[in-house]
């Protein structure tokens, strides 16, 4: 199945009222959720991108899912006081040392030295002790996103979920 990331992302971004999109592949499904902020004037909306089924171990790989073309432009939120901005979710947690997933745009990455940590026995980001530092969070139009798992536990952990607020400009 083919499927056009870019109308499919400008659907979900373009929306002026909640809305939610499951796209289906052989390989994994990308789930986008593009809602308004609480505060109207932000216009934030998230992308939900699945990954790793959730059922499916965790391994170390880059490029998961394929290229993810982006078909705005706007900038990448982070707000260390909602850590849920940019986060990684497990359908069940991994158990010693720590997940480590990491946003690459154009092939290189936009964490400067925190990247996105799920710790032992827990199932998301924003619980880590260490949030993800964004060394860039301006996106074009044309850019191409891509995840990569650079560490994971020595009892894998389950499933995979990346979440991104963006804003556009």
């Amino acid at each position: 199945m083919s499927v056009n990331w870019q109308e499919v992302i400008k659907e979900v971004l373009n929306s002026s009222s909640p809305k939610d999109v499951l796209v289906e592949h052989d390989e994994f499904e990308v789930a986008l959720t593009a809602f308004i902020s609480a505060n109207e004037a932000d216009d934030i909306r998230f992308m939900t991108f699945v990954l790793i089924a959730p059922a499916t171990d965790v391994a170390v790989a880059t490029s998961i899912g394929g290229d993810f073309v982006i078909p705005f432009t706007g900038v990448i939120v982070q707000d260390d006081a909602n850590p849920d901005q940019i986060s990684a979710y497990n359908t069940v947690a991994g158990v010693t040392g720590t997940m480590v997933v990491d946003v690459h745009k154009n092939g290189t990455t936009i964490m400067s030295t925190n990247k996105l940590d799920i710790e032992t026995a827990e199932k998301n980001s924003s619980t880590a002790a260490t949030q993800p530092d964004l060394s860039d969070t301006v996106i074009t139009k044309g850019d191409i996103l891509t995840f990569d798992v650079d560490a994971i536990h020595t009892t894998p952990a389950k499933g995979l979920k990346v979440t991104l607020a963006f804003r556009k400009t």
